[in-house]
């Protein structure tokens, strides 16, 4: 394709390939500006829902404007690609168009100079203390920019994170992303994607709930190779169902070099994603102190809707502890206390001798006479008095 256009870019150099597509250098024809070219491939081209993907990749990048994320420049749906030239005597150029096959489509982006994460640590092995805290550093503010837009990448891995030759990082490829909590997916249900060596368990076991803890994962061991300079599981010597198999069943290997990055590489890697890093931010937070700090972080739920049903779930408890446990103490101990306030005490002997020689020497033995006679004693009525009076025999006692 080197030599061809399509729109308004001419294809000058071809730069590398992955599932779907082709990238090449390609220059604007009137501008004369150098950009990035990624071509659908022609195969896929016919394909309607693969073109709805790779269009939604446009619009979806087009979206994330960010320093370390490329920048998409344009999209092109071009047929016009040398069909005068192709033109054979007595043919039609609809002909022509049917017989040259499919569109091309295309996304335009930003040229990048430098190199992916995959051949720096190729070239150099294993990378440096400082220089790691930085390009990662780097890599968790594009990743955390991304899930705030609710887009998990879903395809983290060291030929996707471009080192350019100023040391600014641009994270590629958003492919295969995902709008998690949205209901959006861009993937055909149990379909896998991704390369295996950096999947996360969710991935490797196609689970529908992914969200941007699979990148927190992908990342994690993209640090591990990184540090080690080499990644986790060889796959020139293992198949990718062992690869899988260890993903789901095993902790990542030991480490080859010594580095106190070990302890964030695996929480960043942990098979359970509650007990991973909750968000980018934690996870740059303890790459740049060098450690793992114990953050306490409240796991993430997978969508809306679980968030609702944990806030449900949250309240019935609350509810029910109210009803079934606070109330009723109250209840009693209310109760409790009522009865030590009202419980009939001992009385003062003289007392209830007061009240009967003012009762028997009365000429009026109303009720009320002998409430205000119990009463004037401090005693609530003249029932209460008898109560506290029974047991006491007046015959033998002085007051006077």
């Amino acid at each position: 394709m080197i030599g061809e256009s399509i729109g308004n870019y001419t294809l000058t150099r071809f730069l590398g390939e992955g599932g779907m597509a082709s990238v090449y250098e390609a220059k604007h024809k009137t501008l004369g500006t150098i950009a990035a070219v990624k071509v659908l491939d022609s195969k896929l081209s016919a394909h309607p829902n693969l073109i709805r993907r790779f269009k939604q990749e446009a619009q979806m990048m087009a979206k994330l404007e960010h320093p370390h994320i490329v920048k998409v420049i344009d999209f092109v749906e071009d047929r016009s690609h040398s069909l005068e030239m192709d033109l054979k005597e007595g043919e039609s150029l609809q002909q022509v168009v049917r017989r040259k096959g499919p569109e091309r489509y295309a996304i335009v982006m930003e040229r990048l100079q430098g190199m992916d994460l995959g051949q720096k640590i190729k070239q150099e092995g294993a990378l440096s203390h400082t220089v790691i805290q930085d390009l990662f550093g780097q890599c968790l503010e594009a990743l955390f920019f991304a899930h705030e837009q609710g887009i998990a990448h879903r395809d983290i891995k060291p030929s996707n994170i471009f080192v350019q030759d100023n040391g600014i990082i641009k994270i590629l490829d958003f492919g295969i992303a995902k709008l998690y909590g949205l209901g959006h997916e861009f993937t055909q249900t149990g379909l896998q994607l991704g390369t295996p060596v950096y999947m996360s368990p969710e991935q490797v076991n196609s689970e529908k709930s992914l969200d941007f803890r699979s990148d927190i994962y992908s990342l994690g061991v993209t640090l591990f190779q990184a540090i080690n300079g080499r990644p986790p599981y060889d796959s020139q010597k293992q198949s990718q169902f062992q690869i899988m198999k260890q993903i789901v069943d095993e902790d990542l290997p030991e480490f080859t070099v010594k580095s106190t990055l070990e302890s964030v590489v695996r929480k960043a890697c942990a098979k359970d994603r509650e007990a991973r890093y909750q968000s980018c931010q934690a996870f740059a937070k303890d790459l740049a102190h060098g450690k793992e700090i114990v953050v306490q972080e409240t796991p993430v739920p997978d969508d809306p809707k679980e968030i609702q049903r944990q806030f449900e779930e949250e309240k019935s408890a609350i509810t029910f502890f109210l009803f079934s446990v606070v109330f009723p103490s109250i209840i009693v101990g209310l109760m409790v206390i009522y009865y030590i306030i009202n419980q009939a005490m001992p009385a003062d002997p003289c007392d209830c001798v007061g009240v009967g020689r003012e009762i028997d020497q009365g000429t009026n033995s109303a009720i009320t006479k002998k409430n205000g006679i119990a009463i004037t004693h401090g005693f609530k009525d003249y029932e209460d008095y008898e109560e506290r009076c029974k047991d006491i025999d007046t015959t033998y006692i002085t007051c006077d």
